[in-house]
């Protein structure tokens, strides 16, 4: 039993007895915060955050608060004493999973093939095909950004090349004094560089292409095929989601089965495309 835990997981559960009626106690998963990345030294790299859990059985409410480090994490409940409290890991599976996979490619084309089959869906309802036909331009986008994040994530961890060159050249890396660090600390920050960047990747926002671009040529030394026309699908979606299916002047963008079949012929390219760039690369023994 223990009350610390590394801190790049992202997640945990804590188990402890109640002091009110001394029931077990397991709250729900609690997410992990980042360590505090600019401190020079780990004991000024704690950062926190707080949740909240209750006893069934008595109803008592705990205030959960979890810390972590460059090198460590630790969880502490008001009026439980450290040795009384243990720290559940949760292991990242969709991590692991991205890890261990290789087929990412595959696995694309056969969730396009569904795609399209939905597609070619008939509803006898005119508003439940509108909602169908919502669905399915949400899911090619979709797919596009599993693609590029599982690919990318995947040949950076896995291939010590990739690794170098990201790490080198990302631009939150670069210029920002967060990971400024002094020499006397640098074995510290290597020693968790893996976890750092494992996070990093996991904060990338995927459907940002320009930036995604920019870290795919630098990180593979490749020239990414031309992204403009899936801006334009990308944000299509966008003012679907969140300005009720209107363009920027209030006109109501029309979506047909036609133009849907479009952004997915577009999306299968790109993706296709980009990975026949990468393989070769790889084939080449050029990373």
């Amino acid at each position: 039993m223990s009350n610390r835990f590394s801190p790049f997981i992202e997640s945990i559960q804590v188990k402890f007895i109640c002091d009110n009626c001394n029931s077990d106690v397991l709250s729900d998963e609690i997410t992990v915060p980042a360590p505090n990345f600019s401190a020079k030294i780990s004991s000024d790299s704690y950062n926190y955050s707080y949740d909240y859990t209750v006893c069934n059985n008595c109803k008592k409410d705990f205030t959960i608060f979890v810390h972590t480090s460059f090198t460590d994490g630790f969880a502490e409940i008001e009026n439980i004493i450290s040795k009384d409290i243990d720290v559940i890991e949760k292991a990242n599976e969709y991590l692991n999973y991205i890890l261990s996979s290789s087929n990412f490619i595959l696995i694309f084309n056969q969730e396009v093939l569904n795609l399209q089959n939905l597609l070619n869906t008939t509803l006898a309802d005119k508003n439940s095909e509108k909602t169908l036909l919502k669905l399915v331009y949400f899911g090619a986008i979709t797919l596009l950004e599993n693609y590029l994040s599982s690919k990318l994530i995947n040949e950076i961890i896995n291939n010590p090349y990739n690794f170098k060159n990201f790490v080198q050249n990302f631009q939150k890396f670069r210029n920002s004094n967060e990971y400024t660090l002094t020499l006397d600390k640098i074995f510290e920050k290597l020693n968790n560089l893996e976890n750092i960047v494992k996070k990093v990747l996991g904060e990338i926002l995927f459907h940002n292409l320009p930036q995604v671009k920019e870290i795919y040529q630098s990180t593979f030394n490749i020239v990414v095929p031309d992204i403009r026309e899936l801006m334009k699908f990308i944000n299509t979606r966008y003012n679907i989601i969140h300005k009720n299916g209107k363009d920027k002047d209030g006109n109501e963008i029309e979506i047909t089965k036609e133009s849907i079949n479009n952004v997915i012929d577009k999306v299968q390219a790109f993706v296709n495309e980009l990975d026949k760039i990468i393989e070769d690369k790889k084939d080449k023994k050029d990373f």
